[in-house]
């Protein structure tokens, strides 16, 4: 299922808490400043929506630009999607 963004975008917080993903994958600045945006990740409804343990945060710094932190990003990844159960529902 597509949201339609192409590049860049955002999506709502009702939208994620419609949608139930299987996961989720947040960036972080490595310095969290106080801010609607920072203060909704933290949402008791987005908490809701992901199954527990399915949310990852990386530090921007890893994903920003294709250096090699890039392999970093990937390998961090990886770990993450094995161990995620199976997608339910035919999601894939």
């Amino acid at each position: 299922e597509q949201l339609g963004i192409q590049g860049v975008g955002w999506v709502t917080l009702e939208t994620i808490a419609h949608r139930r993903p299987d996961a989720l994958i947040l960036g972080r600045l490595g310095v969290e400043y106080v801010s609607l945006a920072t203060e909704t990740l933290s949402h008791p409804a987005l908490a809701r929506s992901v199954p527990g343990g399915a949310v990852i945060a990386l530090p921007h710094h890893l994903w920003t630009c294709a250096t090699d932190t890039l392999a970093e990003a990937i390998t961090r990844l990886a770990a993450f999607r094995a161990r995620l159960p199976a997608p339910q529902g035919g999601k894939q």
